[in-house]
């Protein structure tokens, strides 16, 4: 151990100038260790500011192609390899992917299915309105005919007017 011994007379400038020495050599190893630490801290947080971006970037893409589907768009599937719980999760949003646009073709073709029946239906009421509007004026020259031909009968020569009849 060493202890510093400063005379109270004499000479004072030697034991002092080890004083600041010792200082100074303390303060430099200080201020080196300082910038070591802080240089590697900062190494450290950008190695896990890389790290983190890896580990998220598989959740992102989920994210987009969630968004996708959102728009309507299942036609979008989500290209990740990992084969973790990421991965699993990517195959599974994929299928679910797929599912939905086979029930959006399926809906699509009832639809064209039911716009079909819908205008054979509107077709048949037409032809049902139109035979009804012709059958109508058909029943009344039907009957004005036998009431003629029962006329006709009672006139001295019924052949020839019912010749001009038929």
């Amino acid at each position: 151990r060493d202890y510093l011994y400063i005379p109270l007379g004499g000479n004072r400038r030697g034991p002092i100038r080890v004083i600041d020495q010792r200082t100074e050599s303390d303060e430099r190893g200080t201020t080196l260790a300082a910038g070591i630490i802080t240089t590697g801290a900062l190494l450290i947080s950008i190695a896990i500011l890389f790290v983190a971006q890896l580990t998220l970037r598989p959740i992102r893409k989920l994210r987009e192609g969630a968004r996708n589907i959102a728009a309507g768009n299942y036609t979008e599937r989500v290209k990740v390899q990992s084969s973790d719980e990421i991965g699993q999760l990517a195959e599974e949003f994929n299928r679910m992917a797929a599912s939905l646009e086979e029930r959006d073709k399926a809906l699509a073709d009832k639809q064209q299915e039911l716009l079909q029946a819908e205008r054979l239906a509107a077709v048949g009421r037409l032809a049902a309105q139109i035979t009804h509007e012709v059958r109508n004026p058909l029943s009344s020259i039907g009957l004005n005919t036998e009431l003629l031909e029962d006329e006709l009968e009672e006139l001295p020569d019924p052949k020839s007017a019912r010749a001009m009849l038929h």
